[in-house]
C-alpha cells in the first residue's frame, strides 16, 4: 500500500517524491510530517515526468520542491 495520497506513475516518480520528503526533513521536521505536507500538496494528483495526462514535476529538482512545499513559495 502506498504512503502517498497521490499516484506516482512509476518507480522513478516515487523515488523523486521520497527525495523531496528527505530534503524537507532538513528544515527540522520529521519524515512523517514531511510526508504529510507532500501528500497535502499533491493530494489526488497523478505525478510523473511524461506528458501523458500526469502532472509533470521534473522541471524543478527535489530540493526546490521541498522548499516550495515547506515554505509555500519559490526559492529566490
Amino acid at each position: 500500500m502506498s504512503q502517498f495520497s497521490f499516484t506516482p506513475t512509476d518507480a522513478e516518480a516515487e523515488q523523486f517524491c521520497w527525495k523531496i520528503v528527505h530534503f524537507m526533513t532538513r528544515y527540522g521536521i520529521s519524515e512523517s510530517e514531511a510526508l504529510h505536507r507532500l501528500n497535502e500538496h499533491w493530494k489526488g494528483q497523478t505525478i510523473g515526468g511524461k506528458d501523458n495526462g500526469t502532472w509533470i514535476v521534473y522541471h524543478l529538482d527535489a530540493d526546490e520542491w521541498a522548499y516550495r512545499i515547506f515554505y509555500g513559495t519559490a526559492v529566490h
